[in-house]
């Protein structure tokens, strides 16, 4: 099963018609241009990729998907072992049947610099400080708020019709992705445009809005 990562949004120029299509997919030259992140455009047979056209409403659905994985990024992989730091448990604890009892000072070097990464990072995210983290639970609950606030912010501006706001969910989304990005995960390129290709969606849903209720 190919993932969503695997995949890309493209439309055609009028930006009513959407394509979801694998990386690796094969398009021949043709004569119906598509526009995908980054501005890029490809001129190809629309026969190629018919077989991938998808509803507006899925390709804001998938868009909407992949701006909230990107952010989730910020969340996953370090918050068992921020959960198990608090409770003062080593990040990767094993069981007593699955200890190795011959295990180096490097690997328990490298489980502690694993600790440190993650709450670094979370720190970083949610602009608390990581001693308070470690200490005080309701910080934790605290960041995890801010970070699903931000999601909120960024989804709204990102759809709005002011073009302040469209500037303010840029500027908030690519310093997530700048912070992700200094602490080692790894990002796709195409996440930049996220903010820009939700707020395209939006409009054409609001132009073919009004078109329907002006018939």
């Amino acid at each position: 099963m190919e993932k969503d990562d695997d995949k890309v949004l493209w439309s055609d120029l009028a930006r009513s018609r959407y394509f979801l299509i694998p990386r690796e997919h094969s398009m021949p030259i043709g004569d119906f241009i598509i526009r995908g992140g980054l501005s890029r455009q490809k001129q190809i047979e629309l026969d190629a990729i018919i077989r991938f056209e998808i509803a507006g409403e899925e390709a804001k659905a998938w868009l909407d998907s992949q701006f909230e994985h990107v952010l989730e990024k910020a969340k996953s992989g370090f918050l068992d072992s921020l959960k198990q730091t608090l409770e003062g448990k080593p990040a990767a604890a094993k069981s007593k049947e699955s200890v190795d009892p011959a295990a180096t000072s490097a690997q328990r070097l490298r489980e502690s610099n694993e600790i440190e990464a993650a709450l670094s990072l979370f720190s970083a995210l949610v602009h608390e400080p990581a001693v308070s983290l470690r200490s005080d639970p309701e910080v934790v609950i605290r960041g995890m708020q801010k970070i699903g606030a931000d999601i909120t912010a960024i989804l709204s501006n990102a759809t709005s019709q002011s073009p302040e706001d469209l500037q303010a969910a840029r500027t908030q989304f690519k310093s997530i992705l700048e912070t992700l990005r200094e602490h080692g995960l790894s990002v796709s390129n195409q996440a930049d445009t996220l903010p820009d290709r939700l707020h395209d969606l939006s409009k054409s849903f609001r132009h073919s809005r009004k078109q329907n209720d002006g018939e």
